[in-house]
């Protein structure tokens, strides 16, 4: 699996024994203050629900229940490992996966990603420990339109986080509301981008990112393999097209496209794009042209996320905007 060697992984795993139902793991603990050099304890956890998944993994709940992080909540997502006879499209590249959350865990991303505290596994499954979020993800709030204001905030936050992503040469390839978890909600939103189990480091190959896994929905229609080959190369592009697609529906409460023959329209005539919807919801132009720029069909001609945190709908909402740091590889 691509990312299993890599030091950043190797080094995020946790010593892990399975006893009884329980994960138990050794964590080093140093107390200066007490002049005691680091040393292992043990750490208790059990899972207590199951928080949701999908194809690729399923999440639990998890609380400790002896050692320095008692009555601690985390959420650990488990996946399962491919077996001999599981075809590539069966199975995702779980070290992909570990690779991306061990990079965006550093503290400097930390406001931006869901946060992981390592990782473990045995002979059926990897299973990767990360900050549980009580208010649950966005999707949960998708039950009516949002105000333009806080959707301004959502999608500045979000071009923020692709921004990282992106600089440092990965692409989510699944943004949807169900990856993006609340740490706070309305009117004070802020979100953390989780759920990289289809990431992809650009670079890594030479073929563009067509690989048709992501939501149907969400996904831009080269990841649904309705652009050419020569087009879909501009793989970051599929991230921009999904961000589109999430404000349009916090804005609609309705899906740009509701079936793929209004897609394939749009996608062959370059027409038929419902900008009436959003009319009708009264919100800015600077709103409706973000979102008709973000879904252009092709890739290359939509904005970047550093571009996207340039626009003016975005520069004018009330979130901070901080120098995204320098690639470190």
């Amino acid at each position: 699996m691509s990312g299993l060697n890599s030091d950043l992984v190797r080094d995020s795993k946790l010593e892990t024994r399975f006893i009884g139902g329980a994960t138990h793991h050794a964590t080093p603990v140093s107390d200066p203050a007490l002049g005691r050099r680091r040393q292992l304890e043990d750490e208790r956890w059990l899972r207590e629900q199951r928080l949701g998944g999908g194809g690729y993994g399923t999440i639990w709940l998890e609380r400790c229940t002896d050692g320095r992080k008692k009555g601690s909540l985390r959420a650990v997502k488990e996946i399962f490992k491919p077996t001999s006879d599981s075809s590539s499209t069966d199975s995702l590249d779980y070290g992909r996966e570990l690779e991306a959350i061990a990079k965006f865990s550093n503290e400097k991303y930390a406001d931006y990603f869901v946060k992981s505290f390592g990782w473990f596994d045995n002979e059926h499954a990897v299973y990767i420990a990360m900050e549980y979020f009580e208010q649950g993800d966005l999707q949960k709030y998708l039950v009516a339109p949002f105000p333009e204001a806080e959707i301004q905030e959502i999608v500045s936050q979000l071009a923020d986080g692709l921004d990282f992503m992106h600089s440092n040469g990965f692409t989510h390839r699944d943004l949807k509301p169900g990856n993006i978890l609340v740490l706070h909600r309305r009117p004070n939103w802020w979100l953390k981008i989780g759920d990289f189990g289809i990431t992809k480091r650009v670079g890594t190959e030479a073929t563009a990112l067509r690989t048709q896994i992501g939501t149907t929905g969400y996904a831009a229609p080269e990841v649904q393999g309705f652009i050419s080959l020569e087009d879909a190369a501009y793989s970051s592009a599929v991230d921009i097209w999904s961000l589109g697609e999430i404000a349009f529906r916090l804005i609609t409460n309705e899906p740009t496209f509701s079936n793929n023959r209004l897609l394939f329209d749009y996608i062959t005539t370059g027409n038929f794009f419902p900008s009436n919807l959003l009319a009708q919801k009264e919100v800015s132009m600077q709103c409706r042209q973000f979102i008709q720029d973000a879904m252009v069909v092709s890739p290359s001609k939509r904005p970047t996320a550093s571009q996207v945190r340039s626009y003016s709908w975005i520069s004018t909402s009330t979130v901070s905007h901080e120098s995204i740091p320098p690639s470190d590889g």
